[in-house]
């Protein structure tokens, strides 16, 4: 966000970055990892993959992250 409250040409949208650091998704990328970690390796390889199928370019974590 700029100094004067306005958040550039994006229409009032958070950047990728501003949206990382709220409590909001620190809170859900913690929920996602503890329900990965629950998941067999099957499981959360078919998770990424419906990731990468709905969000094209999606990262999947280092191994051992999630």
């Amino acid at each position: 966000m700029s100094r004067d409250g306005r958040r550039g040409d994006r229409g009032g949208a958070p950047s990728e970055g501003e949206a990382e650091r709220s409590p909001d998704a620190a809170a859900a990328r913690a929920m996602l990892e503890e329900r990965l970690a629950r998941c067999s390796p099957a499981e959360a390889a078919a998770f990424w993959k419906a990731v990468r199928r709905c969000y094209a370019g999606a990262v999947e974590p280092e191994k051992g992250r999630a």
